[in-house]
């Protein structure tokens, strides 16, 4: 049996001294650690203090990590030593001080080896304080983490001071939507994120954003990662858990405009990326390989707009025709940005030919009923939702659910 290992994890109640602003953001998590990323409201310095029980019975202190000015008082404390599929609680101190909150935060780590696991998809959140019951309900359906497939929010930031709002207010447990993400994602698992156009600049944004080097480090300033091939180019990176690898796609901040002619020269990966997933789907040993992308792979959707992956024909055919030579098997697309209630295909229509779930849009004020495209296993127009994926060594549960949590398509695949 599993033996559970707690964590407290604590929101400031006093104002003496530096304190902890918002929810800390656990990520990077592997079998053994993870790291977690902390914001204080002036210079201090960061510690986290965890143990295999609720007493803090001979507890471990990490090193102490500066957080200051340069970094918007950002700091990442990594974890390591951990038991693989434990439950752990732990404790953040400031300048010594235990950092104290009305959430009780807590995480798994990944199994070791092969194993059946649940993982939620969550995508698309209103630009202004609204509640959101998804995750609460992804939440309570066992995912051991989540996968942020982008536009948290849609503020279409344009400078530094207004990125590190945004990432600020979406952690911020004191706001409508903060609360919800916070006790039920922030404060209870592992979290990879990725942008899309509104929470890397403005909508329909590319490479040749005029603030993409502030939003990059905005954004690493508030989220951790995976190592990434080359965090001063891009997010794009991978991790594995078990019988399952997952490509994490940067398709913001290294695509050509949308405008530009859909020939060989245009693309939405950019050549370092591109080679970098090539290579990897090649090399990857994994049942099952998902293609982490924030913009739908079905070209049936949203048939007279031009961010997608339809108006990247020439490089999506590229990627086809490399998995199709090289007889890559396993392949599975996670996506968002189409603000419905969810859709599936079996890869019927993909034009990659392989399965995609489309996550439902977390808590816009209204969602997509129109040119919703057509999927193999059925799209809900505009509610609400989350997706929930169940990876096994014989076989993958893709499922689309409503905020409320009744599910509404699922596609079992083989």
């Amino acid at each position: 049996m599993n033996k559970v290992v707690f964590l407290s994890l604590f929101l400031p109640h006093v104002a003496l001294g530096a304190s902890m602003t918002e929810a800390p953001v656990v990520g990077a998590m592997t079998s053994s650690g993870c790291d977690i990323r902390v914001r204080t409201d002036g210079a201090a310095s960061v510690a986290v203090q965890y143990a295999d029980n609720n007493s803090f019975t001979g507890l471990v202190t990490t090193a102490q990590v500066a957080t200051v000015a340069a970094d918007d008082y950002t700091a990442t404390v990594s974890l390591s030593g951990l038991a693989a599929d434990d439950v752990y609680w732990f404790q953040v101190l400031v300048d010594g001080a235990v950092q104290t909150t009305s959430y009780v935060h807590k995480f798994r780590t990944f199994p070791a080896g092969s194993a059946t696991f649940t993982f939620a998809t969550l995508a698309d959140v209103a630009p202004r304080d609204n509640v959101a019951r998804a995750y609460r309900q992804a939440k309570d359906d066992g995912a051991l983490f989540a996968i942020q497939l982008g536009d948290l929010d849609h503020r279409n930031p344009a400078t530094l001071t207004e990125m590190r709002a945004m990432h600020r207010d979406m952690k911020d447990g004191t706001l409508l939507h903060g609360n919800d993400f916070v006790q039920n994602v922030l404060s209870k698992m592992a979290v990879v994120h990725v942008w899309d156009d509104h929470d890397y600049g403005g909508n329909d944004t590319d490479r040749t954003f005029a603030g993409r080097a502030d939003a990059w480090k905005a954004f690493d300033e508030h989220w951790p990662t995976y190592p990434r091939p080359d965090a001063s180019a891009g997010l794009w990176h991978s991790f594995t858990i078990g019988d399952a690898e997952f490509f994490v796609m940067d398709l913001r901040s290294q695509r050509d405009p949308n405008v530009q002619v859909d020939d060989a020269n245009k693309s939405m990966l950019g050549a370092s990326q591109k080679a970098w997933l090539k290579v990897g789907l090649l090399a990857s040993t994994a049942t099952w390989k998902f293609l982490v992308s924030s913009v739908t792979m079905n070209p049936t959707v949203r048939p007279t707009a031009n961010d997608a992956w339809r108006d990247f024909s020439t490089e999506r055919d590229e990627l086809k025709q490399h998995i199709d030579d090289n007889g890559i098997t396993g392949v599975i697309v996670l996506s968002g940005d189409i603000h419905t209630g969810g859709a599936i295909d079996d890869g019927t229509y993909s034009a990659l030919g392989v399965p995609e779930l489309s996550t439902p849009h977390t808590n816009l004020a209204s969602g997509n009923t129109t040119n919703i495209g057509t999927w193999s296993e059925g799209v809900t127009p505009g509610a609400k939702g989350y997706g929930l994926v169940t990876v096994s060594a014989g076989s993958v549960v893709l499922e689309a659910y409503g905020a409320n949590g009744v599910r509404r398509h699922v596609l079992t695949v083989q």
